[in-house]
């Protein structure tokens, strides 16, 4: 029974190895920002709920799916708890730890148990002194002194093999860490670490690729850089020689998703080919990380999971808050009371912004609160942070007899004196607008009630075509002009914080419009172009180039010519459209 046991204990270790990486990827996210601190508690309870929800019972396929479903309960846990633009760096960062894992010798165990973390684990310091070879040297030895001396002879000559072993595992585990340490800062920086000047042997090579019209002096720098690097070190020569490949390479807009012709190409990795884009087409990056990351992690690690209030509050309780972390253009509060009012929490409600002195006030709210099982939001910690240390003793000694009604919401930006321990015992939320016009429309739509979208009203007069078009137009121009916000002045001359209240009422105004045509019948749409131009989204505009700019965004998603333009389902449901926004570029294209 024991070694039945034991044989099931080790089969799990490469889940717990892997456990083990993805924990050290979230303490690492700290230094990213020093709000996002994740404790050990909150790490274990998702394991735990992974263990529980894994239903496969056979040993062969159980494992693999307990680390297909850990790494994506943690990735979607912790997406949570961060800004839209860490999520796909935490994809990155979780493919890469996965990929680059040390690789060691193949007297390690059976592949079968490291297919789980999908790299190979290293050997057992008792391997190579099995007890059945140990027990059959000494009884091969004799008795007396001379068995005693046929026993040290077996423990030294297993000690001696095992040590080898053990050393040959050190060196190519120490190799693979430099080799990956090597790539990852190639990857951050475009250097290996050593020269940028290429090997006097390769220095004409060098030369003659740097005359390639197609390639950059930086590009080819980092060539010779990476060609430090296997399986590149024949890269400057296939640039060399294939001139009409890499051309065409070059231009492409997706140059991930081309083969390398020849040895170099089948030599390539996932990671190598983020690696070649990083040196001779930076600007192409992004789209090849959420490649990497597909192919190493799965396509679900590049759509980061919608921003879901319910999922955040059953991961709470009275003695862990819920934080938010405030975003540019967007409230939190809006969520909350919605949220409540959901609950029935809606009139006990008790909001306060933490100012100067307002401590004792949310002190006494969050001593009533406990015990009555009501709701209690403060607001802008970090316009208090003198208070913070109070409010930490005050979670730490919440009594045992806690309404389990009881829940502190707290709204917070990123300060780096913000109490850890606070942050620790928090479930982190951010809420801000999503990255990407596809995320933007399916977070948009996501929110639209059946019963707007299936308007009665609408329908009975017999537009609700026209009126599921400009809907998904106004939706579209919403995503444009916040996603121009990236682009700094070249979006817009000043920065606007458009908001989803925004949105929101140039719904509610389109709605309004389509339920009572006018008495010609025709849609007003130069009211509707007017109070969405010039007052919802146009009363942020002071720049009279970015008016001129917003009104001919309007134009092109939300006008008569935008009818015949705009290709939709055919199917009326709102599950048809919300398909089709999936169905988008995760990438936009530079022309959006």
């Amino acid at each position: 029974v024991r070694a039945e046991l034991r044989q099931t204990r080790s089969a799990y270790v490469p889940l717990a190895e892997l456990a083990a990486l993805l924990f050290g990827v979230l303490t690492d996210l700290a230094a990213v920002d020093p709000m996002y601190q994740f404790s050990l508690d909150a790490f274990t309870s998702t394991t735990v709920a992974t263990l529980r929800r894994t239903r496969t019972s056979d040993p062969r396929h159980r494992l693999t799916e307990l680390a297909s479903n850990l790494r994506l309960d943690v990735f979607r846990a912790t997406c949570r708890s961060l800004y839209e633009r860490h999520k796909l760096l935490l994809a990155l960062v979780m493919a890469f730890r996965v990929s680059t894992a040390p690789v060691v010798s193949a007297a390690s165990e059976s592949k079968a148990s490291n297919s789980v973390l999908q790299f190979p684990r290293a050997s057992k310091v008792g391997q190579g002194l099995s007890p059945s070879s140990s027990v059959s040297s000494m009884a091969s030895a004799g008795s007396g002194d001379e068995a005693g001396a046929g026993a040290r002879g077996a423990f030294e000559s297993a000690e001696v093999g095992m040590g080898a072993e053990l050393e040959e595992d050190v060196d190519v585990a120490a190799a693979a860490r430099m080799e990956a340490d090597a790539r990852l800062h190639f990857l951050a920086t475009g250097m290996v670490g050593l020269s940028s000047e290429p090997t006097e042997s390769a220095s004409d090579l060098a030369a003659q690729v740097a005359e390639l019209p197609f390639l950059t002096s930086e590009a080819v720098a980092r060539a010779v850089q990476l060609s430090q690097l296997a399986p590149f070190a024949t890269l400057l020569n296939h640039l060399h020689l294939n001139k009409q490949f890499w051309r065409a390479w070059m231009a492409s807009g997706t140059p991930h998703s081309m083969s390398v012709p020849g040895p170099l190409g089948e030599a390539m990795s996932a990671l190598d080919t983020l690696l070649l884009v990083r040196a001779l087409k930076p600007e192409g990056v992004v789209p090849a990380v959420r490649h990497y990351v597909a192919e190493v992690l799965g396509p679900s690690f590049v759509e980061p999971p919608a921003f879901d209030l319910g999922t955040s509050f059953a991961a709470s309780s009275p003695r862990h808050p819920i934080l938010f972390l405030i975003s540019p253009g967007l409230n939190p509060l809006d969520a909350i009371t919605s949220f409540a009012h959901e609950r029935g929490m809606g009139p006990a409600l008790a909001v306060y912004s933490l100012g100067q002195g307002q401590g004792p006030m949310a002190q006494a709210a969050i001593t009533a609160a406990q015990s009555k099982g009501t709701w209690v939001v403060l607001q802008n910690c970090h316009l208090n942070l003198e208070w913070m240390p109070t409010l930490a003793a005050m979670l730490e000694a919440t009594p045992q007899d806690v309404a389990p009604g009881f829940r502190l919401w707290l709204t917070s930006k990123s300060v780096e004196a913000f109490p850890v321990s606070i942050a620790l015992s928090s479930v982190t939320v951010t809420h801000e607008a999503p990255a990407g016009v596809r995320a933007s429309l399916l977070a948009s739509y996501g929110k639209v009630q059946d019963d707007m979208f299936n308007n009665p009203a609408v329908a009975s007069a017999g537009r609700e075509v026209v009126f599921r078009k400009l809907l998904y137009g106004i939706n579209a121009f919403h995503a444009v002009v916040v996603e121009r916000r990236k682009f700094g002045p070249l979006g817009f001359t000043i920065p606007y914080e458009f908001s989803e209240a925004d949105l929101s009422i140039c719904q509610r105004q389109l709605v309004a419009a389509m339920e009572e045509p006018g008495a010609d019948g025709r849609i007003p749409f130069e009211a509707l172009h007017y109070l969405a131009g010039e007052v919802n989204y146009g009363g942020r505009v002071t720049d009279a180039h970015d008016r001129r700019l917003l009104a001919a965004l309007l134009r092109t998603y939300f006008s008569r010519e935008a009818l015949s333009s705009v290709v939709l389902p055919d199917e009326p449901g709102l599950a048809e459209y919300v398909a089709h926004i999936k169905a988008l570029p995760a990438t936009d294209a530079p022309a959006v």
